[in-house]
Parts: C-alpha cells; structure tokens; sequence
C-alpha cells in the first residue's frame, strides 16, 4: 500500500470519526429535547439519561480524536428533530441513528487496523458495546410507549 493512500485512508478515518462525534452530540440534544414533551417524569428522567450517556459517547470520541491529533469540529449541525413527530415517531428515529452508530463501529474496528490504530480497539469496542445498551433502553421504552397517547 503506498503512502499517499494510507495517508488518505487515515484521513477518511477521521473525517468519520468526526462525524460519529457529530451523530452523538446531535442525538444527545435530540434526547433533550424529547425529555421536554415527555407527558410522564419516568419517561423524562430516563430520557435525559440517554442524552447524558450519548454525550459521553461523543466526549469518548473527542478523546480519540485528539489521541489521533485532530481536533472536533468547531460548529455541530442543529439538531434534525422533526418537529411533527409525536415521541413515539421520534424515539424510533432515534433508535434508527442508534442502529446505525452501532453498526458504523463496526466499520470503526476494520479502518483502526488498516491505519495501524490497533490501540483504539478497546475504546472503539466499548462504544459499540455502550451504543448496544443505548438501543436497549429505547427498544424498553418504546415497547411500553402506547403510540397513540405520546
């Protein structure tokens, strides 16, 4: 493999780390803003949990990003909530771009060897493994979500 390729592969890797720390901080702030329709306090509370939890995936990120040297990107994309969702729509959204982080770490692991990043495999396992609890917790209360009364 020549080096202008490795270096561009390297480059492509970060560009996608970026953009994980961007999908994270964007669903933190989506979290945040379903806790404030939430009709019932457990659902409220358990919502701002996750928001909690998806920030600290995104400081995780920032983390390996700087271990990398590059920095994270200074202006994070508003939020794409849509507002006509009622929170049942909204939180299967969620766990949709939960699906897909989960996933995209998958990718994560494959491009940490090809750059010779072998060290951040446990730091990328565990947001795999962190996002894999996020989904559960959505899955729970989506199941005990009545679609019609949220």
């Amino acid at each position: 493999m020549g080096l202008f390729r490795k270096e561009r592969q390297i480059a492509e890797f970060i560009d996608r780390l970026k953009q994980d720390y961007i999908n994270e901080l964007q669903l933190s702030e989506q979290m945040k803003q379903h806790a404030e329709t939430a009709r019932y306090k457990h659902v409220h509370e358990k919502l701002l949990y996750l928001s909690e939890l998806e920030k600290k995936q995104a400081g995780v990120i920032q983390e390996v990003l700087s271990k990398l040297g590059a920095d994270v990107p200074k202006k994070i994309p508003d939020s794409t909530t849509t507002k006509n969702l009622n929170l049942f729509q909204a939180l299967n959204r969620d766990l949709e771009m939960d699906n897909q982080n989960y996933f995209q770490y998958y990718d994560r692991f494959h491009e940490t060897e090809i750059g010779g990043f072998t060290g951040l495999l446990p730091t990328l396992n565990k947001l795999r493994e962190n996002e894999a609890e996020h989904r559960e917790i959505l899955r729970s209360m989506l199941l005990r979500l009545n679609p019609h009364q949220v």
